[in-house]
């Protein structure tokens, strides 16, 4: 985002030399705005899609990206949903719902709870119930590959999940302290000084 100078804009860059391929921002776009990266790469770089907001100002807008200009996409719009292998994946009311992208038809439907999806990677969709329990997907089918409850040794599971990462079949999730308080240093942020839960799946 460069907002440096009037209203903001999304920039392109070529990831080997850094240099500004393409400026763009979405029709009547406001002068604040934030973009939300989808469908990355683990390494963090090919994204397929973003999701952009103004702060306070309506509903965020879903685009998918390709050689020409970004294309809307409602699927993508919801707060909290993924893109990964061809799916926009969302967690509605307890239910993992999966809908083709671009089309937005659904593929398929799973119970697992209230929870929220903490992260995609090719072939698996992993979602986190209140009770973190790790459910993971498949997002082309929504088969249902591995579920339990993400604990370790006698911590339990009394902790709220920050950030999360996921490849090759792992899951990351920091474990923060509740209440969250930003502002604290790390010995009252994060649950305990093993701050982080590495899960096969």
């Amino acid at each position: 985002m460069d907002d440096c100078d009037g209203p903001a804009v999304v920039e392109f860059r070529d990831t080997a030399t850094g240099v500004v391929t393409a400026r763009w921002r979405p029709p009547d776009a406001g002068d604040e705005l934030t973009a939300t990266l989808l469908g990355c790469r683990p390494d963090g770089d090919g994204c397929a899609a973003l999701r952009t907001s103004r702060p306070g100002d309506g509903p965020a807008q879903g685009w998918l990206l390709g050689p020409e200009a970004p294309v809307q996409v409602p699927a993508l719009d919801g707060p909290g949903t993924e893109l990964v292998d061809g799916t926009a994946v969302s967690l509605v009311d307890g239910v993992l719902i999966g809908e083709t992208v671009p089309g937005g038809e659904e593929r398929w439907r799973v119970e697992v709870g209230p929870g929220r999806v903490i992260a995609v990677q090719p072939g698996r969709v992993h979602a986190l119930t209140e009770a973190n329990e790790l459910v993971t997907v498949d997002p082309a089918t929504g088969t249902r590959l591995s579920g339990f409850v993400l604990d370790i040794g006698s911590d339990g599971t009394g902790w709220v999940p920050g950030d999360a990462y996921a490849a090759a079949g792992f899951v990351v999730v920091e474990r923060l302290r509740p209440p969250v308080d930003p502002d604290a240093d790390d010995q009252r942020y994060y649950l305990t000084a093993e701050s982080l839960i590495v899960a096969a799946t």
